[in-house]
Order: C-alpha cells, then structure tokens, then sequence
C-alpha cells in the first residue's frame, strides 16, 4: 500500500473508532474489540469465542488490547480480565478490567512447618532462625534444585518460581509484568507445595531431622572443658 493511500486508510478507520494497536502498526481496533489489518483491509478471525486475535503469530487477548490502546493500561500477559456484567462477549473499555490472580493472605507459609522441612534436609546451626530470609531462600533455592519435580505445572511458572528464589521478587514482577502480591503468592504456593513433600516423607519415614551443626569450641571453652573434667578426676581419686 503506497504511503497516501495507506494514510487516507488510516484517517477512514479513524473516523470509525479505530486506534492502532501498541506494537503492531499494521492492526488497529475499536472498542467493541474488531480489529482490521490495514494491508489487508480485512478483519482478523476471532478465536475462542472472540476472546483472542492472532496477531504477527502471536495469540492476543482482545480486551487486553482494549485497555492497552483505550486506556493505556500496559499488556499485562500473567494477568486475568474480570467483564464486570459477566458478558464475556461485551469488550467495552468500561466492562473490562484486570484483576489479581489470587485473595490477600491465600498459601501463608507456616514458619514451624517451614523449619521442620529445612532440617529433614539440612543440618543448621541451632540459632538458625527462618526469618533469615537470605539463608532461608537459600536453602529453599538447593531444596527446588534437588527435588524441583514438585512443580508438575507448565515451564513458565517453574521458571517464575526459580527467578523469585534467585531475585528480588519485585524485579522478578517487572520483567513479568505481574502484580507484585499475585507473584508472592506464586512463590508462597509452591513452597508450601515442597513443604507438603517433604513432610510427607518426613512421615513415611523417608527423611528424618538432621542434628543441629555443632559449634567449634574455642580455646577457652576446651581449657574450661578440660578444668572441669580433671577436677571430677581429682575428686573421683580422693574417694578412692
């Protein structure tokens, strides 16, 4: 399409509500969710009963075009869309909106169980204490190395859950694009997951809890120790 004529189409799909679509010059939509390829001039097929366009080989989710290019909301691909009436066939700007995948508080990690876990396979020093949070996902991080197979769910997420155990969380939403709270439940969700294993190993009798790491006794402790063993010596002769 020669650039005036491309232009004069531009101005035609204007006129009837069209915007082009953030990242794909060639595909514009309107608000009730029709996209049109402007080389072409046609309509793009809608899949999945018109939730979704295909788009430069890519599956697109057509009401998060619609708050994409209607309301500047980035694209946001691990995110769900909430249609307010429960018309999933209404794409209006005003019936659409994203929401969290998860509730506040859901998979809270039990502390004690988490302690218990750790110690079926590591032995800690006994003022270890899992709000460390740098040794704890430490741990947790060798623990999904070792018995990683607990996440049965697609790779995307095992990678999710690996980034969060190696990064700070927040970094790990950015690059995703995820709310933030959504990815600390994902990382919660799975560590109770390898939890759970764990601990019904511990129960089987798999895995038993490792001792405490002894400390090294210093020079004093072992001149201390070595004091007290000698006068339990010396008073064991003199009863003699």
């Amino acid at each position: 399409m020669q650039p005036t004529a491309r232009n004069i189409e531009i101005q035609k799909l204007k006129l009837r509500g069209f915007k082009v679509i953030t990242g794909h010059r060639n595909h514009y939509i309107n608000k009730s969710g029709d996209v049109i390829c402007i080389t072409t001039g046609k309509l793009l097929k809608s899949q999945t009963r018109k939730q979704f366009v295909i788009i430069d080989g890519k599956q697109l989710s057509v009401p998060k075009l619609i708050m994409l290019v209607f309301s500047k909301i980035p694209y946001k691909i691990n995110e769900r869309v909430k249609f307010i009436d429960a018309d999933k066939t209404n794409f209006h700007i005003t019936n659409v909106k994203y929401v969290r995948l998860f509730k506040d508080g859901e998979h809270e990690i039990n502390k004690i169980d988490l302690m218990l876990a750790i110690r079926c396979i590591f032995s800690v020093p006994k003022d270890y204490n899992v709000n460390n949070t740098l040794l704890t996902k430490s741990f947790i991080e060798t623990i999904f190395e070792m018995r990683g197979q607990f996440i049965t769910d697609r790779q995307a997420i095992k990678s999710i859950y690996s980034e969060c155990l190696q990064q700070n969380i927040a970094n790990v939403a950015k690059k995703y694009n995820m709310n933030i709270d959504d990815l600390y439940i994902i990382y919660k969700f799975y560590t109770n997951v390898m939890i759970n294993r764990i601990l019904r190993d511990f129960e089987n009798g798999e895995l038993q809890i490792i001792p405490f790491i002894r400390k090294k006794r210093t020079e004093k402790q072992a001149l201390k120790e070595f004091r007290e063993h000698s006068a339990q010596t010396l008073a064991k002769l003199n009863t003699v």
